[in-house]
């Protein structure tokens, strides 16, 4: 989960900052589940002798507890193949679409006739 993410940074004085992170969480009827995403957990800077000279520690919750409120199902984000299908052969009415020619070039939007 935490690959291709920034973890250190490396300064011309010799000194650092390292980052922590941690997945997002929240509270469901089936428990605590983990989101998509992550969150900074902590920071914590160097000097060039690799002595800490501050951090700061991020808490989450209402509580504290490391437990967000879950503000939207990610189920609607993602449609299935019947779906995809029922949007093609029956249009909404009046929505704009792009145009595309060709390769995908893009010249415009166009509205659903009724």
């Amino acid at each position: 989960m935490k690959a291709g993410i920034l973890s250190k940074i490396n300064y011309p004085t010799g000194g650092s900052t390292i980052f922590d992170f941690e997945p997002h969480k929240f509270l469901t009827s089936g428990g605590i589940v983990e989101g998509g995403g992550l969150r900074i957990k902590s920071i914590k800077n160097y000097d060039s002798k690799q002595v800490i000279t501050n951090q700061q520690t991020y808490s989450y919750g209402e509580n504290e507890d490391g437990l967000g409120i879950r503000l939207f199902d990610e189920r609607l984000f993602s449609r299935n193949y019947e779906d995809i299908v029922e949007a093609l052969l029956h249009p909404l009415v009046g929505v704009q679409k792009p145009v595309h020619i060709g390769t995908g070039s893009f010249l415009g939007s166009a509205s659903t006739i009724p």
